[in-house]
């Protein structure tokens, strides 16, 4: 990054200061200093900080300190009297005052425009063209409070922090560190400005109106491109709980992050010309037809994810939804040779585990593929890899307790899965999250309630058959026959092939004793 302010200009990574053109020597103590200084204009900073920063927590005197402030007046001729660069706040410490902004150099020429931070001169237009090619980039803002409200560190800082760190997990998705984006406080926003001078899709912020001990919070999504709210939600809760539900409050957004971005930028590849798709946006293509959940889409899926591959065959996320199409054709028995395409499933999942091992999707899909070989337990090992590289993975979870569910511990099955539908309530994959909850509560014995999910489930849009038989099994065991015959005629006429022998294979249960129990009564209606 390159600052620039009063004609002169500020390489970072090259830790250089230009005027003119010209290289000026600066000592490499008084270059940091002025770093510092720059970083943080937004406010005044005090002298201990900047002796922790520059010195590194090294006990030096405050005359050392003057000294470099000294030295680097003098670099730009900033006498001690007029101080219009950096600015002396008594008996604290120190501010640089100087309009600054920063020049985005040309990748092929060394001329810069200038953007300018919050508070300076006027930016330019953003660009009318962005690079599809690139994966989502997200800065998250300081939240701020309404004018009545009381400030609340824990809110406005600590909170958007934890997100920063939270997000910064995902290897699909950029983050800008909280040193850029924490400089935009102002409380109303240019975002596409802001995407413009931080390179970034997206932008997270959020409102606090606090009132005696009460608060309501709202985090919205908005998305750079076209200055638009793409996603929104209000959490309310009193002051005194918010220490312990910022951890639920992180992994929700960071849940919903998951799902809207992917929607988002599935939708903008669509609408983008063929030819300047890149590898990102073909990736985000083949997962939206990939969550149609029918053959033919499905190939159309290993068409997108197979022209990303072409693009960038070190794309990780690539990898496992070809890993997630080749089980969809098993699984779903799309496929002439099942056994052939679990062989793909698990070859294509262990590709994506080599390029990117630290990424959630890649570890379930790694997971997933073991469940074609009837391999529970390591599946459950490569699952729980994924967790602990999101948490707030809700297909992760989902499928944990869906794992759970056919081996029988429906305690577990119903934890899982019920903190994957509170995170994700309009999930692609939310019929087969009722469905697992069917299934666990068979096992439990409440037909009942297991009746309502499966129904539930199998009249969801897209839900794969598989769902009926459940609603079959669940149906007859609370003593609705006709319900039990209605999804048993539904599933026949769907899909002509689809027996008990089917079910098993895609359900393949460990308990012996709920796997007689859904065969006892899919022979009964048939099937």
């Amino acid at each position: 990054m390159i600052y620039e302010f009063c004609g002169f200009h500020v390489d970072l990574a090259g830790r250089e200061l230009r005027h003119s053109g010209q290289t000026l020597s600066v000592e490499p103590q008084v270059f940091s200093l002025l770093c510092f200084l720059i970083e943080n204009s937004d406010r005044a900073v005090s002298k201990d900080e900047i002796l922790a920063a520059v010195w590194e927590g090294k006990v030096v005197s405050e005359s050392a300190l003057s000294s470099r402030v000294k030295t680097l007046r003098k670099v730009f001729k900033d006498a001690g009297e007029s101080q219009q660069i950096v600015k002396t706040i008594h008996g604290f410490g120190f501010r640089f005052v100087a309009p600054v902004g920063i020049a985005s150099a040309n990748n092929r020429e060394q001329d810069h425009r200038v953007v300018a931070l919050p508070g300076s001169v006027a930016m330019p237009e953003p660009p009318d063209v962005y690079d599809l090619g690139q994966k989502p980039s997200i800065a998250i803002l300081p939240f701020h409070t309404l004018p009545d409200s009381s400030s609340n560190f824990l809110l406005t800082d600590a909170l958007p922090m934890d997100l920063v760190v939270a997000l910064s997990r995902l290897s699909w998705l950029s983050v800008i560190a909280r040193g850029s984006s924490f400089r935009f406080r102002d409380k109303e926003h240019d975002f596409q400005q802001i995407g413009h001078l931080l390179n970034v899709t997206y932008c997270l912020t959020g409102v606090t109106e606090i009132h005696e001990d009460k608060c309501s919070l709202t985090i919205e999504l908005v998305e750079t491109r076209s200055n638009r709210s793409a996603w929104a939600k209000v959490f309310r809760f009193s002051l005194n709980e918010l220490f312990e539900l910022r951890d639920d409050i992180v992994v929700s957004v960071v849940a919903s992050m998951e799902l809207v971005i992917s929607q988002i930028e599935a939708e903008q590849a669509r609408l983008a010309r063929p030819n300047s798709l890149g590898a990102w946006a073909e990736y985000h293509l083949g997962v939206q037809a990939m969550y149609r959940f029918n053959r033919t889409d499905n190939q159309s899926a290993n068409a997108h994810f197979r022209k990303a591959l072409e693009l960038d065959p070190g794309f990780a996320r690539a990898w496992a939804g070809l890993s997630f199409a080749s089980f969809q054709d098993s699984f779903l028995k799309y496929s002439h040779d099942p056994n052939a395409s679990a062989v793909d499933a698990r070859r294509y999942a262990e590709r994506g585990v080599e390029l990117d091992p630290y990424d959630a999707l890649v570890n379930f899909t790694m997971g997933r593929s073991l469940l074609l070989v009837k391999d529970s337990e390591g599946c459950l090992n490569w699952l729980d890899r994924a967790l602990e590289y999101s948490p707030s993975f809700a297909q992760g979870l989902y499928c944990r307790g869906w794992v759970d569910a056919i081996r029988g511990d429906a305690k577990s099955s119903l934890e899982f899965v019920d903190r994957a539908m509170r995170l994700s309530p309009i999930d692609p994959l939310h019929y087969a999250m009722l469905g697992t909850r069917a299934i666990a509560l068979i096992e439990e014995g409440n037909y009942k309630d297991a009746s309502k999910y499966a129904e539930q489930g199998a009249l969801a849009p897209l839900a794969h058959v598989h769902v009926g038989c459940v609603a079959v099994v669940a149906h007859s065991l609370n003593g609705n026959v006709e319900r039990a015959g209605f999804w048993a005629r539904d599933v026949k006429s769907r899909r002509p092939d689809v027996n008990r022998e089917v079910f098993f294979h895609a359900f393949p249960f460990v308990d012996k004793t709920l796997r007689s129990i859904f065969e006892q009564k899919l022979i009964e209606f048939g099937l």
